[in-house]
């Protein structure tokens, strides 16, 4: 309270005659002590060192000035020494009065806001001094007193407040010019530019004098202009909007990828779109990078294996829904091997090339081409009839419409050649069929048309089904082996630096006819049926066990485990719940627990996948991106997940010595899991070869036959022990 002076009032107290001596306290900011702050007519030193405590527990606290104070009432004291009785807890008051030569005392409580927050004491040296007029008198005092004080507090707010705002502005000013992201403030209802920053200029090139009274259409900024449109719908919507991926033209005309959030503010009664805009076109090339070499064929630029199985899925699953059929042709150019042989491969690419050209102009926009590699093609027909019967003739006449078209004359560089195929369908449709069962099918029948002659077209005979009666076998003892649990876990080891750090754990079915079956040959079937839940949970719960056994060993208590978790699996309600209760009931320490996610995860509801990662994270959990580069996840995605590594696919790896396409794949992942702060660990390492072009890419981390194959748990316990590759 150092900005109020109460002097003034104590002394008019005095001069009106009825008062010896004045003072106004107040409660410290703590609460714990009433301190004068301003006195009149003090001469024998009663104020000196004067503190009184506001605690009631102390006996000095029931001094008249804090009990008014306290019980927020005018105390009047007409002989002090008769009408504050004596006792241990106002001896000192009254020895106080008899040598100040007080008879009289009144106590006024000042407010503040509505508080009682000090007060106004008065002292007068004869008895009954404070009749009727001295006390409305005192108490009009007290209520001006409060008044001005309420002035002091409110002024003294305005100016915390108006400092604050300065800085605040100052703050703004800064950050709004020295931000590297751009910065922009436009009008709500035109797009009218108000203020841009530097950030703004070095990203798009265009400066004040550019944007001044001009619109972000009068720039042509927007390369798609719906794309402001949507922003405004956005905004008007939630006020706020986040990480919009759009495109932006530059001042010289060149397109940049720009990843904007922004948010309606007002400004002098106008609303404005405040928007922060950071220019992600390198990370856009990137991705559209990893995106052509994985998912499309460099030399025809057809979907690859990998696209066409996803798009074969999809294919299946709508099939299902509207009971329409679809047919799968698998096409093999004949005695392509003679012509590359003899021409050489550049001729063989040139024809290649052209029989892709051909093949997509033989079917619809909406149905796929493909390249499964070498001299082999894949076509995807949908939405074919819902009868099986002319579905099958439609996709005949697709086969014989290609037939005609590959039969045509190749003018491949100085010299003509004539080609055929060999043609195989498989029909699908109105029931749940496996992709790669399809394609087998498919397969089949090609090689039946080979066998008739060539450049002619089968189909998938019933005949041909014996070699899939196994399935049923299968899912019929897999069923039997969850509620046995005929499984155990294997250990692939994977290093880092040199050190054996961690490991997957691989499940075996332990067949009790057929042996140790590997996961390839029953994880499709589980998926496919939903017995990976039951599963996964098994393997969950065996690795947790076996973390929480490391624990007590000091040779194993450094080790992490990695556990491979299905979309299904993860996608449960209750994983989050299953997960920990596992974790506890195990008494595995989390931290020793990660988790490998695949990227066809981030299909469906990433918000739902980040939401489970973070909870599972928070108790010490980390997470692996297996497989990574083979999905559909967008980079702006992937940068929101609480990854901690990423794992190099082993079809990557496999060829990146021979094939430019997959090296150049490694070589981008390991380039973004460093931007990203991510460690990247490369799968499937067979050979030294291999393992020193990773390193050469800066990868750390293997895992791979050429540092150890799965093996029992025994034989794994027994290589961290020797610790030697």
């Amino acid at each position: 309270m150092a900005y109020f002076s109460g002097g003034g009032s104590c002394r008019c107290a005095v001069d009106y005659g009825f008062a010896k001596m004045a003072w106004i306290g107040f409660v410290n900011e703590e609460g714990s002590l009433l301190e004068p702050v301003a006195s009149y007519g003090d001469d024998t030193g009663y104020l000196d060192d004067l503190l009184i405590p506001m605690d009631e527990g102390n006996p000095l606290s029931r001094a008249p000035a804090t009990t008014s104070i306290r019980k927020d009432q005018a105390i009047w004291y007409q002989d002090f020494a008769h009408d504050l009785e004596i006792g241990p807890t106002s001896q000192s008051w009254h020895e106080r009065a008899a040598n100040a030569g007080i008879h009289g005392l009144a106590s006024l409580p000042l407010h503040r806001a509505g508080s009682a927050v000090g007060c106004l004491v008065i002292y007068a040296d004869t008895v009954d001094a404070f009749d009727e007029e001295a006390r409305k008198l005192l108490i009009e005092m007290a209520m001006d007193i409060s008044f001005a004080l309420g002035n002091f507090a409110r002024e003294a707010e305005r100016l915390h407040s108006a400092k604050a705002l300065c800085a605040s502005e100052a703050r703004y000013r800064l950050v709004f010019k020295t931000s590297p992201n751009a910065i922009a403030i436009n009008r709500l209802d035109d797009g009218a530019y108000v203020e841009i920053n530097d950030g703004f200029t070095g990203m798009t090139g265009f400066g004040q004098d550019d944007v001044r009274g001009r619109t972000s259409f009068d720039i042509d900024i927007w390369g798609d202009p719906e794309s402001r449109v949507y922003l405004v719908e956005r905004l008007k919507q939630n006020s706020i909007c986040q990480n919009i991926e759009t495109q932006f033209r530059k001042k010289n005309g060149e397109l940049l990828w720009g990843l904007m959030s922004a948010s309606v503010i007002e400004l002098d009664g106008v609303r404005c779109i405040l928007s922060v805009t950071r220019d992600i076109t390198d990370i856009k090339k990137a991705e559209e990078e990893i995106k052509t070499l994985a998912f499309y064929d460099p030399l025809t630029h057809l979907p690859n294996r990998r696209l066409l199985m996803d798009r074969l899925q999809q294919a299946l699953a709508l099939s299902t829904r509207d009971m329409c059929k679809g047919a799968l042709l698998f096409i093999d150019l004949d005695n392509f091997k003679t012509l590359n042989d003899s021409s050489g491969h550049a001729i063989g690419d040139l024809f290649l090339q052209e029989v892709a050209e051909r093949l997509v102009a033989s079917v619809r926009e909406a149905d796929t081409v493909a390249r499964l590699g070498g001299d082999e093609f894949i076509v995807l027909l949908e939405q074919l009839s819902k009868s099986i019967e002319e579905a099958a003739k439609q996709a005949e006449g697709v086969g014989e419409k290609i037939l005609a078209a590959i039969n045509h004359p190749y003018q491949l560089a100085d010299r003509e050649y004539r080609g055929t195929t060999s043609i195989g369908i498989a029909m699908f449709g109105g029931q749940h069929e496996n992709p790669d069962k399809l394609l087998m099918q498919a397969d089949m029948a090609m090689y039946q048309a080979k066998a008739a002659g060539r450049n002619v077209i089968r189909f998938f005979s019933p005949d041909l089904q014996n070699t899939l009666d196994s399935r049923v076998e299968t899912e019929n003892d897999l069923h039997l082996a969850i509620e046995r649990e005929q499984f155990s876990l294997h250990y692939q080891p994977q290093w880092d630096n040199g050190s054996l750090v961690s490991a997957e754990a691989l499940i075996r079915w332990n067949h009790p006819e057929r042996g140790v079956v590997v996961p390839g040959d029953f994880i499709p079937l589980a998926e496919e049926t939903g017995l990976i839940q039951p599963l996964g949970q098994w393997v969950l719960q065996t690795a947790c066990r076996q973390i929480a056994a490391w624990s007590d060993q000091p040779d194993m208590a450094h080790l992490t485990l990695a556990v491979n978790v299905s979309a299904l699996q993860f996608r449960q309600p209750n994983f989050i719940e299953q997960t920990v209760t596992t974790l506890e009931q195990t008494g595995a320490d989390p931290q020793h627990l990660k988790l490998e996610l695949t990227e066809s995860m981030l299909v469906d509801n990433v918000e739902d996948v980040i939401t489970k990662m973070l909870a599972l994270r928070s108790r010490g959990v980390t997470f692996s991106l297996d497989d990574f580069g083979t999905g559909y996840s967008s980079l702006s995605y992937l940068k929101r997940l609480p990854l901690d590594q990423v794992k190099i696919d082993r079809s990557f790896v496999k060829d990146l010595l021979t094939d430019a396409n997959d090296a150049a794949i490694a070589r981008t992942i390991v380039a973004l899991g460093q931007a990203m702060g991510l460690s990247v660990i490369a799968e499937g390492v067979e050979t030294e070869a291999q393992k020193g072009f990773l390193t050469s890419l800066g990868c750390k981390s293997f895992q791979g036959y050429l540092f150890g194959r799965p093996m029992p748990l025994d034989a794994f316990q027994a290589l961290v022990r020797c610790g030697v590759v």
